[in-house]
């Protein structure tokens, strides 16, 4: 994933002291609605000098296209690989998972909380 696409992936690699490559990691739950795509994502590592295990929110806003497939309900979803890439008018974002659902979903921002 390109971090210079994302807005705040300076907090989450100062936390890190890495940018993380969300490989492994878990996508625990998707809302999808008007404001856009959000996905809270469950990471296996935890950042420098803490015990814990945080959630990550990753905030699709002004979705333009979206195509989920895979198991969405019941399942967790293991992400294999996060890519984006900057199109002419907006940011694509394929997530393929090896377990649970993955897709694309092209937008016009992505910020990380």
């Amino acid at each position: 994933m390109d971090k210079f696409l994302i807005r705040g992936h300076e907090k989450i690699e100062s936390d890190y002291g890495y940018w993380p490559t969300f490989h492994d990691d878990i996508v625990d739950k998707i809302v999808i609605s008007g404001e856009g795509i959000i996905m809270f994502i469950k990471m296996q590592t935890s950042p420098k000098g803490m015990d814990i295990y945080p959630q990550i929110k990753l905030i699709f806003s002004g979705v333009k296209n979206f195509k989920l497939d895979g198991e969405i309900y019941g399942c967790a979803s293991i992400i294999l690989s996060i890519e984006t890439q900057k199109l002419d008018n907006c940011i694509e974002t394929q997530i393929t998972s090896s377990l649970g659902a993955g897709g694309i979903i092209s937008c016009n921002e992505i910020f990380i909380e």
